[in-house]
Formats: C-alpha cells, structure tokens, sequence
C-alpha cells in the first residue's frame, strides 16, 4: 500500500489494503522528509483513523487534522514543530508525543481533556504550563528542555509519572498536590537539596543523580519508595561509606529511615540554635557542639542555612556565630534581662546543670510537665531533666531516692495538689536537707503564693503563667541559673 505525497508514492505500514478505505486506524509515515501535512493526499477523509505516526519528518506546522476526530495517539517527535496548535478537534486523543522539535511554550491544548500521556522532551521550553485542562493526564515527559523551576503542576491530580530531567531546575517545589506520583525524575538539575516531597507518599521511584545534593533529608514519607538514585552528588561518598560501596540504592528503605533520623534531629538543633540566639551574643562552633552531636561542617552548613533563610539575625566568623543585637532587641521584653547573662555567665562554668522536677501527677497536665522538661533541655547550660511519670513503672519513692542524688537543681511545683501529695512532701523534705549540705539549689514555682511551704519561701521563686508559656520557661530559666 502506498500515500501519494508532492506527486510521488510511498510505501506505508497499515492494517488495511487500501490506504482509501475510510474504516483505516492506524498510519505510519515515517523517514519521508515530508515538510507539510496538508499535503498529504486525502489524509482529512481518514474519519475512522485511531493511531497517526508522522515522526522522523521535517514538519514545522501542526495542521490537517481537523476531521480526525477519532484519532487516539499522535506522534509528530522529530520534526520541526515550533508551535503546538491545531488540536482542537482531537478530543479523544490519549497519547501526543512531540518529543525532538523546537517547541518554546506548552499550549493549544485546551480542549485534549481525555490525554492521558505527554511526551516534550528535548524541546527548548522554559516554563511549565498550559496544562490545566488534562485531568487524567497520567504520564509528562519535560526531560531535556530549559525549565528553571516546577510550577503549574497543581491540577495534575492523576499524574503517576514525571519526568524533569536534564534541566536547570534549582528546588523541588510544586508537587504538593500530586498525590499518585509514583515516579519522579529530577536527574542532572541543580538541586542542592531534597526537599518538597513529603506528600508523595505513593512514589516509588526517585532519580535524584547528578545534582548538587550535600546531605540527606526529606526522605522521611517515602515509605513505598523502593529505587533511589543519589550517584554524582556530593553526598554520594558519604552514602557509600554508609552502606556500601556497591548499589547502595537498593538499600532504599534504609536510607529513609536513615533521613528520618537526620531530619528529627536538625529539627532540635535548629530550636535549640533559636534559644541561644535568643540568650548569647556570641558563640563558638565547639560550644555549640558540646551539647549536640553534629559534625562541625554540617554544623557550618545548618548555620548558614538558617541565615540565610532568616530563621536566626547571626553572622559567621571564622569558627564562631555572632548573633546580631538589632536581634536580641527585637525579642519580647521578658527576655530583655538575658543580654546580662551574656557577660556574666561563663559558659564552661555553668554546663552539667541537672534539674529534677517535682510535682503531684494531678498537675502534670496543667503545669505541662513534659512540655516544660523539653524546652528546658535545649539550653547549652543544662545536661539533663529528670522527672517521674506515672506510666512509667518505676516506683516513685524509689526514683526520688535513686534520682534526686544526682541533681544540683530542685525545682518544685507548688499547689494544693502537691502540699497534700505525701510522696511530693519527701521529695521537697529531701530536698531541702541536700540544700543545707550546698549539694542542690531549689526553685520554687506557684501560681499562688500560699501554696508555697514556709521553709521554701525565702528561696528564688518563679510564678507560673499559663497564658504565656515560652515567657515562664525562660524566667524559670534565669532563675535556674542565678546565683
């Protein structure tokens, strides 16, 4: 069977004997240098036509399908095609490829609703768009072209596959709504990061190679995840060492949960770094490494990181964090008093405070015991804060006996709840005979003052706000620390 093209016939793949026949649904003209659909001889009488292959060509307009109402896939990849326009018509159409042209701009594809597979890889264009009208699109290839940043992706809520690749895309972002991605290609960008993927959850396939990638984080939702590509990232070596120097990509899972890890952990340094900018005006990378383990060049890294995204008012030098006084005079006026402590407290001097919490269980809901305890933590001068919990099994006498030894501060909750508490009275009692020997300091908290038990009323004491928390929490700090 031949098609009849600029007076010269050429030999054609279909299912039909004669190219004439209306009822043809499939029609390949491939490698034929044609140059303009049009004049393709009775191509708009192919009403019934399903599948149209026009690759390999020098077509530099999309025109002519006006009657192919029917058709389901076209492939016009390699040609010439600078525009995506007449397609209008081409309702049912489920599969476009216009892989190889020189398209600059995703458009004209208003009325495709019914495509399901797009193919424009190797193409010259910048910015994703035009992509709002295919809700069932399942599969988008932008591989290859100029894109520097994932946008107007929001509507693609079927979307299963993606590929960005061999672009100059510099951050992850955009993908929140794309819930049954399941294979994501960013491979050979600029990423410097992992990042904006904690909603695909159903993704399982990550090609991340040849990027600027330094460390793992932003893994830590991808449970179904079962490829990763890492290679050619400056956090490939370490990945290696970590778990082998061969295929360490078939350790997915491991690596999650090795980013989870990493990720809960940056998460309390970075609070922790937000208290101390907060209280010092300066500090060396060595003091803020002994109460956290972190490398110092990652340390270096998370610094100018949070400065950068404004998280802290610091500067680096050298091997110390400056902590910029426009930000220590901007903080409430409750923390105003700490800039003396800047000077005042040596910081050496003052590490391995261990501060025991006493309180009636009945309070520990209101008080925030546990909330209390984790804040505390995170300031450089405190080592450890024990409590007892009363699911924890552990006897509380006991504990008190095994616990308050080792503690050189007592802070005691005070209220009608704990006055009536045998057990809080012999923590309170014990307490107070170790203070007479100078081996512990006690702070008192109340809410009302005639809860607090004569002996302990001369003490430094801190009144309890339930209103404004993070402000009690750093007076029962000063306190804490006061001589």
């Amino acid at each position: 069977m031949s098609v009849r093209y600029k007076n010269k016939n050429f030999q054609m793949e279909q299912n039909y004997i004669k190219f004439f026949d209306r009822k043809v649904t499939t029609l390949r003209i491939n490698h034929k240098k044609i140059h303009d659909i049009k004049e393709i001889i009775d191509l708009d009488k192919l009403e019934m036509l399903e599948v149209l292959d026009l690759s390999h060509n020098q077509i530099s307009e999309i025109r002519g399908f006006e009657n192919l109402t029917e058709l389901k896939a076209l492939n016009l990849q390699n040609n010439s095609i600078t525009k995506i326009k007449g397609l209008r018509s081409l309702t049912n159409m489920q599969v476009l490829n216009l892989n190889n042209n020189m398209i600059h701009k995703i458009e004209g594809l208003d009325t495709n609703i019914n495509l399901k597979i797009l193919k424009l890889q190797n193409n010259v264009i910048y910015e994703i768009g035009g992509l709002s009208n295919l809700p069932i699109l399942n599969e988008l290839l932008l591989n290859e072209n100029k894109i520097i940043s994932i946008d107007s992706l929001d509507y693609l809520t079927n979307l299963e596959m993606l590929n960005l690749s061999r672009n100059s895309i510099k951050k992850i972002q955009g993908l929140e709504k794309l819930l049954s991605l399941k294979l994501l290609n960013l491979s050979y960008n600029k990423l410097n990061q992992i990042e904006g993927l904690d909603t695909l959850e159903n993704l399982q396939f990550l090609n991340l190679t040849a990027n600027k990638i330094t460390k793992i984080s932003g893994l830590s939702h991808l449970n179904n995840l079962n490829q990763l590509g890492l290679f050619e990232n400056p956090i490939d070596k370490d990945l290696k060492k970590k778990f082998g120097s061969r295929y360490y990509n078939q350790k997915v899972q491991e690596i999650v949960n090795y980013s989870r890890k990493k990720e809960e952990k940056e998460r309390e340094v970075i609070a922790y770094i937000k208290k101390l900018a907060s209280i010092y005006e300066e500090l060396s990378f060595e003091d803020i490494q002994s109460k956290i383990e972190i490398d110092l060049k990652d340390l270096r890294t998370l610094l100018e990181d949070m400065i950068f995204k404004k998280q802290i008012n610091a500067q680096i030098e050298k091997d110390k964090t400056i902590f910029l006084k426009e930000r220590i005079q901007t903080l409430d006026k409750s923390l105003t008093p700490l800039k003396k402590y800047t000077k005042e407290i040596d910081f050496d001097k003052k590490k391995g405070l261990r501060v025991f919490l006493s309180y009636s269980t009945l309070d520990s809901p209101y008080f925030q015991i546990p909330e209390i305890a984790k804040s505390l933590e995170i300031y450089p001068e405190i080592d450890e804060i024990f409590y007892w919990e009363e699911n924890s099994g552990e006897n509380i006498v006991e504990y008190m006996e095994k616990t308050l030894k080792k503690c050189n501060v007592f802070v005691f909750f005070c209220s009608e709840n704990s006055i009536k508490s045998q057990a809080v009275t012999d923590e309170w009692q014990a307490a107070f005979q170790l203070r007479k020997k100078k081996l512990l300091k006690i702070v008192p908290v109340y809410e009302d003052e005639k809860f607090i038990p004569a002996l302990l009323t001369p003490l430094l004491n801190t009144q309890f706000s339930k209103n404004n928390f993070t402000d009690f929490v750093n007076k029962l700090y000063q306190e804490i620390l006061r001589e």
